[in-house]
Order: structure tokens, then sequence, then C-alpha cells
């Protein structure tokens, strides 16, 4: 910037100049630096066909390279998972599944014009080319196709109007008839069959019940008599496993509600054997956040492969009042059933044991539970559960409550794409798995966050981290704690030494 100096004041400047000057120039720097934020926003960064970061240039309104690799610094090698199987779609295979290269295959040359295509379709050996009449495509003209019955070539002999028929009526036929026909039964009441295929008068005061068939479901009817099985009454539910010459039952059990029907579970995250765990951990003690969605009150909490070790109290509260009956239950791993509570005011489901193994736990409408149903004899019933819940569905529903960006526990792993708002803090754009419920507090912080550009490193051991906007599909947050940054300088946002952010929205 230069200063001009006055002829009376030569030797000396113009201070009130200088600083209208330099006023002026710190008011288009922080308009340039907004003007880059916004379009940051607006145009966010894209990977390229070649790996790298593409970044939205304001100057020529075009996404350049900008030199930096999207992928992360590769992790140890995994271990071989099992060989999968495609089989292709009924419907053909998805153009999504398709490499771009096939796609490109597929949408680049062939005919423009049905002149120019070979092969071109038929009909009656008369290829579709130009235009052709009926006569010449080998069809009939509509004048042709008759439209009423009278129009019709009666060459059998078909009735064409009502008429008797006595007259195709032969005496052989007539015999037929009447030795079919049922002599009169003089008799009062009801009619049971002979078994014969005939019908005989039935004893007065009787009820009969058509035989029943072996492996199916029969219900007593409210009010009528049982089918004479020891330890039923009306209303139940009972599988007759076989019956004697008669129909009457011979070997049965007791069908339960669930083979019928199965309730949706109004929990989430209910399955213990294989629960979705974002904080990792093997065993919690502290009050608050164990596996998802579940809050310890009091006691210890401990996961292992054959469900949730329970010593206290658990609970989880619902989004939503369910207002109407509700039933709760939950299996243990020895087969046994319990009985936990909800709490429709507070809207929490709470599960209390004492040093029992939970497997599965459920809250469902209606007056029944279905979480599970009786096998082995009456003598000794074991419970065994209905259905098993998807662990990506569940997942999916508890990364609304609770988002670890590291769940798999990985030594390195990429945050988002960043660039620096000052000189100690960079703004970092997170992908979203799934739309979180509500605007999430950071609730865990952990090891050190590198912030990369090019090939110098910048590190924040002690960060500070701030949520300042979220979309259905990304979240941005700001991490300060850095220093010597240069404004402006986009790079990439990594954890190391296993290091991770929690949010939550319960």
């Amino acid at each position: 910037m230069a200063i001009r100096l006055s002829s009376e004041n030569k030797g000396s400047v113009n201070m009130e100049l200088c600083k209208t000057a330099l006023a002026a120039r710190y008011a288009q720097e922080a308009k340039t630096a907004s003007e880059r934020a916004q379009a940051a926003t607006v145009h966010p960064p894209v990977i390229g066909g070649n790996g790298n970061w593409q970044i939205w240039d304001q100057g020529s309104g075009a996404y350049v390279d900008s030199g930096l690799r999207a992928a992360g610094p590769a992790g140890e090698q995994g271990p071989q998972g099992e060989a999968g199987n495609y089989t292709k779609p009924a419907a053909g295979i998805p153009e999504e599944d398709l490499s771009q290269a096939v796609r490109n295959k597929l949408n680049s040359g062939g005919a423009s014009d049905y002149a120019d295509l070979n092969n071109k379709p038929g009909i009656n050996g008369v290829t579709l080319s130009g235009n052709k009449t009926a006569a010449q495509l080998g069809l009939a003209a509509a004048d042709d196709v008759p439209t009423k019955t009278s129009q019709l070539q009666n060459d059998v002999g078909f009735l064409t109007q009502h008429q008797s028929l006595a007259a195709y009526r032969t005496a052989a036929a007539q015999d037929m008839i009447d030795a079919g026909k049922q002599a009169k039964i003089a008799a009062s009441g009801m009619l049971k069959g002979d078994g014969n295929g005939g019908v005989t008068a039935a004893t007065a005061g009787t009820d009969y019940q058509a035989p029943l068939i072996a492996g199916t479901d029969y219900e007593t009817p409210a009010g009528a008599k049982a089918l004479g099985l020891t330890g039923t009454s009306a209303g139940d539910l009972v599988r007759v496993n076989a019956v004697d010459a008669n129909g009457k039952p011979t070997s049965w059990r007791k069908a339960p509600l669930c083979e019928i029907k199965t309730q949706k579970n109004l929990l989430i995250n209910s399955y213990f054997k294989n629960a979705v765990n974002q904080l990792g951990q093997s065993s919690y003690t502290n009050v608050g956040m164990t596996i998802d969605r579940w809050r310890l009150t009091n006691g210890s909490v401990s996961i292992g492969p054959n469900g949730l070790t329970l010593n206290g109290t658990i609970e989880q509260t619902l989004e939503f009042s369910i207002g109407q009956p509700v039933t709760c239950s939950a299996l243990l791993s020895d087969g046994s059933l319990i009985t936990p509570t909800y709490n429709e005011s507070s809207k929490t489901f709470v599960l209390t044991a004492a040093g029992q193994t939970i497997v599965a736990a459920k809250l469902e409408l209606g007056p029944e539970q279905t979480l599970a149903h009786k096998e082995g004899t009456e003598a000794n019933p074991v419970w065994v559960l209905n259905e098993i819940p998807d662990y990506t569905d569940e997942l999916s529903k508890c990364q609304r409550f609770l988002l670890n960006l590291n769940m798999d526990g990985r030594e390195y792993t990429t945050c988002g794409f960043a660039y620096a708002a000052g000189t100690t803090n960079i703004n970092v754009i997170v992908s979203l798995p799934t739309t979180m419920k509500s605007w999430p507090d950071v609730v865990l912080i952990k090891n050190e966050i590198m912030f990369q550009v090019g090939s110098r490193y910048y590190t924040a051991s002690n960060p500070i981290i701030y949520v300042y906007n979220i979309s259905s599909g990304s979240m941005q947050i700001n991490i300060s704690g850095f220093s010597g940054l240069t404004t402006g300088n986009y790079g990439i946002c990594y954890f190391q030494d296993y290091g991770t952010i929690v949010f939550e929205c319960e």
C-alpha cells in the first residue's frame, strides 16, 4: 500500500488516511474469507475419478484437483471373509450394480434410427419395414372379424335359442338318473352320514363333529364341548398330532399364540447375543450409557457370547407414548422367561436381574407375549425365541441416537474433509450413515486428532469440538486446539491411535 505525503506535511504520515486504508483492506479480506467459507458449504468437496479430492474454485466456477488423496492410510489386512454368492435377479442386473466402464459401453454407440437396425422384427415372415397393410402381414381386416354370434357358422348344431332337451334324453340316460336317486328318509332332527355315501337319522341329543386331521390346529369355540383332551378348555389352540379311527385325538399339544401371530417389538437393540455396542466396552459399571439405547441405573452389566449378564437395572426410554395395553418379557439363557416392567408416564422399559444372563427382551402391544414359544415336553418345557432381529437394521436405528465415528476401532481413521477456519481451528464435513434424531452433543473425544495439508501434519492433542451445522446426509463440526494453521488451507482430518469422537442425542 502506497502512502502519498502532502507538501505541507513532508516527513509525516496522515494517520487518518492510513486507518481508512487499512480498514478497507481488512474488510475486503473478511469478505473474501466469508465467500470462500460459503462456497465450501454450497459446493462441498467431492472425490474425483482419480481418487483425489476435487474442490470448488470460486474464480473459475468449477471443481479443480486438490492433489490430496481421498483415501486415508491403509489399515492392517483383515481376515479373509467367506465367499459370497450372487444370484442374478429375475428382472435383470440393476444398473447400479454395473461398473462405470460397463455402463459407458452400454450407453455408447448403437443405431439411432430404426432404419439402421439389423434383424428387424417381423410378423408371419414379413419384415416390419415401411408401411405394411394387414393383408401383407397375413392379418385379418377389422371387417372380417365377426362381432355377433349370428355371424358365426353353426356347423355342429349348437342351441341358438331356449328349447326343450327332452328329445336328447335317451332311455339309458333316464335309467342312470333314476338309479342315482336317494330314497326318502323319514326322520326328525339331525341327519348324519352312514359312512357309505348315504345319511341316516342322528341319535337324539347327540352333538357330532367332523373328523380331525393329524397335524392341524383346531380352536375350541367358546361354549362348545372340548375335544376330550385333558387340560383343554374353550378358546384353547390345540395342535393334533394323531387321531384314532373315529377321529378322536390320541396325541396332541397346546399351540401357543406365537405360532399364529408375532407382534412387533417396540424396543431397539434388544437381542443381546449380538447387540449393537458402539462404545465397544465389554462391561459397564458406571451409571449412564452401556450398549446402544440402554442406560445403567445401578449395578453392573457385561456382554458375552450368551447374552447380557446383568446384576442391577438397565432401562430404555421410548421416543413416544404407547397409550394402550402392552406386554413385557425377557428370555434368560437357561430357557426361562421373566417379566420386566414398563412405565407409560416416563415411557421407560425397566429390566432388573440379579446375575442372570439375558438373551433378549420385548415390549409389545396386547395381552400376550410373542417373544418366545415353548418346546420340549409339557413336563419340561423350554422357551425358544420366535425371531432374531437383523443387526444392520438395529444399527441404523441406534445411530439415530448415538454415533461413534470409529466404531470399528481402527488405528487410523478418516474423519472427513476439512479446511482451516483460522490459525487454531478447522471445520470438518462428516458424512452421516443415517439422519440423527436431533442436534447431537459431543460426549467422548479419544486420543489425538490430526489435520493433513499436503505432506504436512498438524495435531490437536486436547481438542475442543462443537457441532455448528447438521443436515440429513452430513454434519459439520469445528475442532480447535491446533496451532500454526494457514487460514483457508484444505486437507483431511484423521484420528490416530484408535481415536474417535462420539455424538449423542438421547
